[in-house]
């Protein structure tokens, strides 16, 4: 199971390096995303964004104005 998230992680991240700035990759938020949908069995492209805008406002949950969730990062992860 490790290997297999790991795998995803892996290709989420190389998404994410292709669409945000350089050094804005957050390989813990990374990892919550790809935990989310994996925990959701998202089946449908839609259920895969839902799962990803979950696992994003959960990730961020706590931090109030300190790191509020970024719509940009967030659009470039689920498109």
């Amino acid at each position: 199971m490790e290997v297999l998230l790991a795998n995803e992680v892996e290709y989420v991240r190389g998404v994410a390096e292709s669409r945000l700035p350089e050094g804005t990759v957050d390989d813990k938020l990374l990892r919550t995303l790809v935990t989310a949908q994996f925990l959701a069995g998202a089946r449908t492209a839609q259920d895969g964004r839902a799962a990803v805008r979950a696992g994003f406002d959960v990730h961020h949950r706590g931090y109030g104005i300190t790191a509020p969730a970024d719509a940009r990062r967030l659009r470039s992860m689920t498109s």
